[in-house]
């Protein structure tokens, strides 16, 4: 398990090219769906190769990168919720996934029952675009990528905030079955606990 990492460029950095198109929010049967009655999460991974190459200009499976699309929705009328994009948490089972929420930080990220949640920034060359037949492509995916992570927020009454998390899989093997762990605590601190949900990718 690791944090997500800090994008170390702006997404304005890049060259002048072509933005891609926003990414429009799924069909609803297209989604992994938690929550309560307080906070409602929507989780949709990416693993189409035409949907990836529209939206960021690669086919991220083929680096063993799967996207996945993370909404968050206050649905209080008063209360506001710390969301940290580096508590999320993904394993391979449930038991592992405890045990990644227990230690966090602790877990070596080459534990082959836990794996990597990525920052934008790693996923620039030489590591992902070694192959990249110009530096300006590279440019542009990785500005792509940047601009639609998912990044910590302060999710205010009636707010949503979205974005893509960026997780490391085994080459030609997707993130099917793996466990998604996301907390949110209250704003500001209570005695209220954490909120902590869990889902199936």
């Amino acid at each position: 398990m690791a944090a997500i990492a800090p994008v170390l460029a702006s997404p304005g950095a890049a060259l002048a090219i072509e933005k891609t198109p926003d990414f429009p929010t799924p069909a609803a049967d297209r989604l992994r769906q938690v929550g309560d009655d307080v906070l409602s999460i929507d989780i949709y991974p990416m693993t189409d190769v035409a949907e990836q190459k529209t939206y960021f200009r690669a086919d991220l499976g083929h680096r063993a990168i799967e996207p996945v699309w993370i909404r968050i929705t206050n649905k209080t009328q008063g209360s506001r919720y710390l969301f940290e994009a580096d508590n999320i948490v993904v394993a391979k089972n449930e038991t592992e996934l405890t045990r990644a929420e227990r230690a966090r930080s602790s877990i070596s990220i080459a534990d082959a029952e836990s794996t990597e949640v990525l920052g934008a920034a790693l996923l620039a060359p030489p590591l992902l675009f070694a192959g990249a037949a110009m530096i300006s492509e590279a440019t542009e995916v990785r500005r792509n990528l940047a601009e639609k992570q998912l990044y910590s927020h302060t999710i205010g009454p009636g707010q949503s905030v979205s974005g893509f998390v960026y997780i490391k899989i085994t080459a030609d093997a997707g993130l099917s079955g793996y466990q998604l762990s996301l907390s949110l605590r209250p704003v500001p601190a209570t005695s209220d606990p954490e909120k902590v949900f869990h889902a199936t990718l």
